[in-house]
């Protein structure tokens, strides 16, 4: 994993994209010592499904919906994903 600031990513995005995201390198990316950006390679789809289903989490979390209303919510995303008899 590479660590960047924000000026580094600024200036060397293309050589960052060409050479480390493409031999499969994760950067994190640095604003004053703090992270505040992740790029992957977009490959790494498995990696991607946990953080996006992370951060849903997160936005139900935050949202207040109550456990029936976020439950119908993935009802209806496991159908989009899979059909509607897909038990």
């Amino acid at each position: 994993m590479k660590f960047i600031n924000v000026r580094e990513l600024s200036s060397k995005t293309t050589k960052i994209l060409n050479e480390d995201i493409k031999e499969g390198k994760k950067v994190i990316v640095t604003k004053r010592g703090k992270p505040i950006a992740f790029i992957i390679p977009f490959e790494e789809k498995l990696f991607w499904l946990k953080i996006l289903l992370d951060e849903a989490s997160n936005l139900l979390k935050s949202s207040k919906i109550s456990e029936e209303e976020a439950l119908k919510l993935l009802e209806e995303l496991r159908e989009k994903i899979y059909g509607k008899n897909s038990d």
